[in-house]
């Protein structure tokens, strides 16, 4: 009795299969006599601005925030962190200005920001370089950057890019452990932010294993700029050669999405009407309309779906219902540790205060409304935008169907379907920017990784 219920459960699926796919057949049959859809209205293209003159010179205000620790000595014996220097003022291109800071115990500012236009300005810089001995005591990391931060903020010029490149072989010493710690949370956090609020990029190069690359890694990524890491000082050039590339090149730009508000009682419901074929159409499709196909193709599924219904039979495939229910949900639900990862607001459109949003929870929400963890108080973002999911010891970014699309590294997040993140990651949900980041993790994406004597590898974001 047991087989001949089991022979009648698959004869009435194998029937409802065929009829299933006999209507699909038929509706795809009549869609394609009905010849091509009418083209869509157009829809204007989101506005980008007026087209940027391409003559334009390109205005950047780079400032070397140079590490003159005694360690240095030692890591860099041949000051080839000086040689690059001279290097990059020598091919120093048009509407560039240079300056340049060293620390140790304090900070020291050698050259004001300036353009080099003649040979007594080379020779001026060239000179001040000499003051790069390596002979200082301590690393106060936070005390340069805030020299840097205010050097750019007072005379740097207005429209031009404004960056930071920060070379240490160490962690955040001034000889006094409580005011390290808190030195560190000040750069972190606070310093971060001043950079951030004034357009300035930090392009942090961690030299040497010693170096803290977890706070060079979140201080770039809280300014938009890039992290490294170089184990020896010969490969010092590969790391600024690959960063006078990308400040040379214009900053990508957003496009702009334009919100129209409208009140509830003016929405009107829309409309979609389809034109009426003229009778030249009308003839012409029904020339085209051949049953004989339609009804072959119909065979050649029919024939294929039963062959695979034969197939699961033999195999004993089709498992019990409970069984499949008891399996999926011996899942247990997983919450990520505590601090493992974060989301770094770079735009500051969660919140003016703090650049850094920890992800604490299993699945954490994105969206307009309140009810969300993560609020971004916008119009071109949906109510539910995204969703953060942590599981298997990994984070995951899904799209909800959101009106402007979510992105991942400039890839389109497909909706519903999630993508694993690491740490460095780019995430733009429409047009808004933040960056992933697990500061416990192995450096990813834009990270340059030189060691040994190969040639510098630049990984892929």
């Amino acid at each position: 009795m047991k087989s001949a219920g089991k022979l009648t459960l698959i004869k009435i699926r194998t029937l409802s299969y065929l009829v299933m796919s006999l209507l699909l057949i038929f509706c795809w049959g009549v869609y394609a006599q009905e010849g091509k859809a009418p083209d869509s209205p157009s829809v204007p293209a989101p506005v980008t601005g007026m087209e940027g003159d391409t003559n334009k010179t390109l205005m950047v205000d780079v400032l070397f925030l140079l590490d003159n620790s005694g360690s240095m000595n030692a890591n860099d014996p041949k000051f080839i962190t000086r040689d690059v220097v001279t290097n990059f003022l020598m091919n120093l291109k048009e509407g560039f200005r240079v300056g340049m800071i060293t620390f140790d115990r304090d900070a020291t500012l050698i050259e004001a920001l300036s353009s080099i236009d003649t040979v007594a300005d080379a020779e001026r810089f060239m000179k001040s370089l000499s003051k790069i001995d390596y002979k200082g005591q301590f690393t106060n990391t936070p005390s340069g950057v805030e020299r840097a931060v205010y050097e750019l903020k007072s005379n740097g010029r207005e429209n031009a890019e404004k960056i930071i490149i920060l070379l240490t072989d160490g962690i955040v010493d001034t000889g006094n452990k409580e005011k390290d710690i808190a030195g560190e949370a000040w750069l972190r956090d606070q310093l971060a932010m001043d950079c951030k609020k004034a357009g300035i990029r930090v392009f942090g190069i961690a030299f040497t294993e010693m170096a803290d690359f977890r706070l060079i890694q979140t201080i770039a990524l809280k300014t938009e700029g890039e992290y490294f890491r170089t184990f020896k000082s010969e490969d010092i050039p590969a790391v600024f050669d690959k960063i006078d590339r990308i400040i040379s090149q214009p900053r990508e730009e957003a496009p702009r999405v334009h919100v129209v508000e409208v009140e509830p009682d003016q929405i009107k419901p829309i409309i979609i009407r389809r034109p009426v074929p003229s009778q030249a159409q009308t003839e012409t499709q029904s020339k085209t309309f051949n049953p004989v196909s339609l009804l072959l193709s119909g065979l050649i599924i029919f024939v294929i779906i039963f062959v695979f219904m034969i197939y699961l039979k033999k195999n004993k495939a089709i498992l019990p219902r409970k069984t499949t229910q008891k399996a999926v949900g011996a899942l247990p639900p997983q919450e990520p540790p505590k601090g493992q990862a974060e989301l770094i607001d770079t735009e500051n459109v969660v919140t003016e205060t703090d650049l850094s949003i920890p992800i604490n929870s299993k699945v954490v929400k994105i969206g307009r409304d309140e009810s969300n963890d993560i609020v971004i108080p916008k119009d071109s973002i949906s109510s539910l935008h995204a969703t953060i999911e942590y599981r298997n010891g990994y984070f995951y970014l899904e799209d909800h169907r959101s009106t402007n699309g979510t992105r991942l590294n400039n890839i389109k997040v497909k909706e519903n379907t999630p993508m694993r993140l690491k740490s460095g990651d780019k995430i733009q949900f429409a047009i808004f920017k933040f960056r992933f980041l697990m500061p416990e993790m192995a450096p990813y994406g834009e990270t340059v990784m030189i060691q040994n004597n190969t040639e510098p590898h630049f990984k892929p974001e």
